[in-house]
């Protein structure tokens, strides 16, 4: 079984049985609008919630391991953005999105593979209608 608890903005899923005492930790960043949006490698959702000019995301700080998720849900202020991305995001559900679409909220998941050079591959995609 599992048991879930949220505490201080972070939400953990302690697990028991076939892999026992497992935690996973959930943490959220908010910002309105950044020129370089990196994140941290800890934090599994990073928001932008009013993009006011065009960004390159950066490399998320720390140091993630195999298999951790983050979630990069993007808004801008109106007015479509251009997006850039660091060498670490790689495209495989579809290639990454260079732009946003006014007043539209994307969603992009993306998995880390430490394979090789280590990357944030794109595994989920999907935009307001």
């Amino acid at each position: 079984g599992a048991l879930e608890f949220l505490t201080d903005n972070l939400y953990f899923t302690v697990t028991t049985g076939a892999v026992r005492n497992t935690i996973s930790m959930y943490t959220q960043t908010s910002v309105a609008s950044s020129s370089a949006p990196a994140g941290d490698s800890r934090q599994n959702e990073y928001y932008v919630t009013a993009l006011a000019s065009g960004v390159t995301f950066s490399a998320p700080s720390g140091t993630p391991v195999n298999g951790n998720l983050l979630l990069i849900r993007i808004k801008d202020n109106g007015s479509a953005q251009t997006l850039g991305w660091n060498s670490i995001y790689k495209a495989v559900a579809r290639a990454l999105p260079l732009t946003t679409t006014a007043s539209k909220t994307m969603y992009l998941g993306f998995k880390y593979n430490s394979s090789g050079t280590g990357t944030w591959d794109l595994i989920a995609y999907a935009e307001e209608s």
